[in-house]
């Protein structure tokens, strides 16, 4: 129940979820170790997309997940935290992971582990500023059938070719590929991919001079990501919406908000040894700059 229940609570029921999972939790410390394994597993899954977790641990789960016969959750994870070590500037490393989830896409022919490995495969190439690849695997993936079923799936491809547009210069067209993405996820009730999706909408937006717009697309992000996340002083994501808020703020002419919004960020990075990549890395470039 825990491991199919998993992909409804990331959508919107994240705290319901990580209740029954402590309780599954407890109930399978002194029942059953496999039992025990998957139940932490989903744990590090629920929270790897707000919250950082300790690598160790994350490597553990997911070796515990494979023995239990849960290869699609322990890839799963395994791709998070490939994620995490590009959060970190870690490249080599989020690639060995990335070859190990391609593997078992060789092996087993599962959709669900292609689908995340072909969206951290795309920001791997992306860090090493091969766009034209990181093109050709997001535009590949998105003509096979598997995401019209998929939306969630299919979500973050856009959102991943949303960036890459405007990484490229395409700010026109990274807003409309992120408005493509916001139809299907307020269609779907997608509420855990919209904030990620409204945080694009804000970045192109902002590139394009709409201001007013940016600042509502990301005043969104901030709240719809903490509506559907466990109460939190704070994640990654939500200083990466800080740090947009700081370059709409710069590009107003409101230097004080802005130095205020980017030292709060930055020292959070500096706090959690992470780097300042991507989409991100552009807007610190062109409006937080001194």
């Amino acid at each position: 129940m825990a491991t199919n229940l998993g992909w409804l609570w990331q959508n919107g029921y994240v705290r319901e979820g990580e209740e029954l999972l402590r309780e599954l939790c407890a109930v399978a410390a002194s029942a059953d170790s496999t039992l025990q394994a998957l139940a932490h597993a989903v744990q590090l899954v629920l929270r790897s997309d707000h919250d950082l977790f300790d690598r160790d641990e994350a490597q553990e789960a997911v070796e515990a997940c494979i023995a239990g016969g849960r290869r699609d959750i322990g890839e799963f994870l395994r791709l998070r935290l490939a994620l995490q070590h590009l959060m970190r500037g870690e490249v080599a490393q989020a690639e060995q992971l990335v070859e190990l989830a391609e593997r078992a896409v060789a092996e087993t022919n599962d959709p669900g582990i292609a689908a995340p490995a072909v969206g951290v495969r795309a920001h791997i190439y992306l860090a090493r500023g091969r766009t034209d690849a990181a093109r050709q695997v997001l535009e590949s993936a998105l003509e096979l059938p598997y995401y019209r079923g998929n939306t969630n799936h299919l979500i973050s491809l856009l959102s991943s070719l949303s960036s890459l547009e405007l990484i490229e210069g395409d700010a026109a067209e990274a807003l409309a590929v992120a408005e493509r993405a916001l139809c299907l996820a307020r269609g779907t009730n997608d509420r855990f991919a919209l904030p990620s999706v409204l945080y694009h909408l804000a970045q192109a937006s902002l590139v394009l001079g709409d201001l007013d717009h940016a600042a509502d697309y990301v005043e969104q992000a901030d709240l719809r990501e903490r509506e559907v996340r466990p109460p939190t002083e704070t994640s990654a994501f939500l200083e990466e919406i800080r740090l947009t808020r700081a370059a709409i703020a710069a590009a107003r002419g409101d230097i004080a908000l802005a130095e205020t919004e980017r030292e709060t960020a930055f020292q959070f990075f500096a706090d959690h040894d992470l780097t300042v990549t991507g989409t991100n890395r552009l807007l610190v470039d062109r409006y937080l700059t001194d």
